[in-house]
């Protein structure tokens, strides 16, 4: 169901962020407890998010460039945040 960043994208993501840290298996871990701790309501829509994902339905905007990009998946931030990424 799931569409966690890859090991690489994992390896960018802790040079350029702040709020991610430790080892990718601490990272798979984490999202894998938040998941597992979320009400049934949540990952249904986390689910259909993920498939809508899949599908490209789904674009993130940067406010700044106002482009917008097509999403690539999901994780969540050492503080327990949703993040929807875009691909490289």
């Amino acid at each position: 169901m799931t569409m966690l960043p890859s090991y690489y994208e994992f390896e960018r993501m802790i040079t350029h962020q702040d709020n991610i840290n430790g080892s990718y298996h601490d990272f798979l871990e984490h999202n894998e407890r938040i998941m597992n701790n979320l009400p049934g309501d949540d990952l249904a829509f986390l689910r259909r998010l993920c498939g809508m994902i899949k599908t490209t339905t789904v674009n993130v905007m940067d406010m700044e460039s106002c482009a917008e990009f097509k999403s690539s998946g999901i994780y969540y931030n050492k503080e327990g945040e949703l993040c929807i990424f875009n691909p490289r």
